[in-house]
């Protein structure tokens, strides 16, 4: 009789939505009247088998709860509908896992890149899929550790599905490089922070068994497998009529359903995004086709691994780069890279020959707190309207937030973009099909786009949000 209490019947009114329905086998008088009492109404009917009578519930109009965070939750709108085409801006990591992610929800999506699939950082000849582990049990530290595992499930998924071999399952030491790192790693151990088996303690590092190397490109072309590709640039994009209005360098215009924003750092071109602290990071990482590789990836903030087409890759350089510039090669770079291997490998770098790399140089995404921005586009003049009392710090029943209707953005990845894509893009086609969120809802606030909005505005920093 426990589980039967009105505390419990006054959650499932708060959580439900408007129509939503309810059955129980129990007729129990005290049920019935801790559901009507909830907001529920309720009505015996027949049952099923031995059982001769059960109830059934429905609630047209579920009670108003005062949320501490208004701002990162919007007033609930309607679903996107089965078979419904969205667009997809980016065919990178983050593009091609929401197409994989929307085609698997019913949906239709369509990718828009000029570079084609896997043409920016996502092309790098070889990726690391490893976890983060952070101490503690905050919201990011948990995202990580959740993203991590899907990303292992969903790749397993797609080699299964295709059967096709992309991730060499060769494990991730993360090595050892002073008593500091030691002992932190130590720590994360007795924290049991990932399932057992998921990690061991060496006297070298924390070795992942289940970590290894991707193939990025081949990967990204699996996940957009039967996603038609336009290959044009986005020049600007319009909500009307209830449709999301891409217009392209192309001279067309294309009308979707609902689009994400999911194109790295180039999602500040957008006049929805220019609110958002995103920053381009330049990278560059060196492919040594001759050299001999470890057995396994070895990760001491840069990294060394087997490459998937065979021979060694070391990487990555960490630049700042300024929003018009591209990234670019260069031989100090190549210099960079050794000299950081041969700190930690020593062995491994004194065998490599800058003349016989092959570099690439992309521009990973950032944010300030190096988590990704993974929600629905805020309206930001409803932000700058409703919520600039905050400044001041004022005290009242803020409105719900508003959303530019059927935008999304999936950005802000940075360097963990192959472990963090897969599931912040269930995130995304959740709120899009009207489904349960697969994270808890402080991640869900951790990652929204509007945080450092808000986070501003209690610091009492002016905005222009236009």
């Amino acid at each position: 009789p426990d589980m039967w209490s009105e505390e419990i019947f006054a959650e499932i009114a708060r959580l439900s939505k408007p129509r939503s329905t309810a059955s129980t086998f129990t007729v129990a008088g005290s049920v019935r009247r801790a559901m009507q009492a909830a907001g529920f109404d309720v009505e015996k009917r027949a049952g099923y088998g031995r059982k001769r009578e059960m109830l059934t519930a429905r609630i047209d109009t579920p009670p108003t709860v005062s949320s501490p965070a208004p701002w990162f939750h919007a007033a609930c709108a309607a679903p996107a509908a089965p078979g419904a085409e969205i667009a997809i801006i980016g065919a990178g990591v983050a593009g091609t896992s929401l197409a994989r992610e929307m085609r698997r929800n019913g949906f239709q999506p369509a990718l828009v890149d000029p570079h084609g699939i896997a043409g920016g950082a996502s092309g790098n000849p070889a990726g690391l899929i490893m976890p983060r582990l952070d101490l503690g049990d905050g919201a990011g530290a948990r995202f990580f550790i959740a993203a991590y595992l899907e990303a292992l499930a969903a790749i397993d998924a797609i080699e299964r599905e295709s059967g096709a071999g992309f991730f060499n399952r060769c494990g991730v030491l993360l090595k050892t490089v002073d008593e500091e790192s030691k002992s932190r790693l130590e720590k994360i151990t007795a924290a049991r922070l990932l399932p057992e088996g998921y990690m061991t303690l060496r006297d070298d590092g924390l070795f992942f068994p289940q970590a290894g190397v991707i193939d990025p490109a081949r990967y990204c072309a699996l996940l957009a497998a039967e996603t038609p590709l336009v290959g044009a640039r986005v020049l600007s994009l319009a909500a009307a009529d209830g449709k999301i209005i891409l217009r392209t360098d192309d001279g067309g215009e294309r009308a979707f359903a609902a689009a994400v924003i999911a194109n790295g750092r180039d999602a500040l071109k957008f006049r929805e995004t220019r609110t958002l602290p995103l920053s381009g990071v330049m990278g560059q990482i060196d492919h040594f086709a001759a050299a001999d590789a470890p057995g396994h990836a070895i990760a001491f903030g840069p990294y060394a691994a087997p490459a998937p087409e065979g021979g060694l890759v070391i990487g990555a350089t960490y630049e700042k780069i300024a929003a018009h510039e591209t990234a670019a090669t260069s031989a100090e770079a190549t210099l960079s890279n050794i000299d950081a291997l041969g700190a930690a490998l020593p062995a491994i770098a004194a065998a490599l020959d800058a003349k016989g790399s092959s570099p690439r140089a992309s521009v990973r995404c950032q944010t300030p707190d190096r988590l990704p921005v993974v929600g629905a586009m805020p309206d930001w003049s409803h932000y700058g309207a409703e919520y600039d009392d905050l400044r001041v710090g004022r005290k009242r029943d803020y409105a719900p937030a508003q959303s530019v209707p059927g935008l999304f953005i999936l950005s802000g990845l940075g360097s963990r973009g192959l472990v963090t894509a897969p599931l912040a893009a269930r995130m995304i086609v959740a709120m899009m099909a009207g489904a349960p969120a697969p994270v808890e809802r402080d991640i869900s606030e951790a990652l929204h786009p509007a945080r450092f909005f808000i986070r501003d505005l209690k610091r009492s920093q002016r905005i222009v949000a236009n």
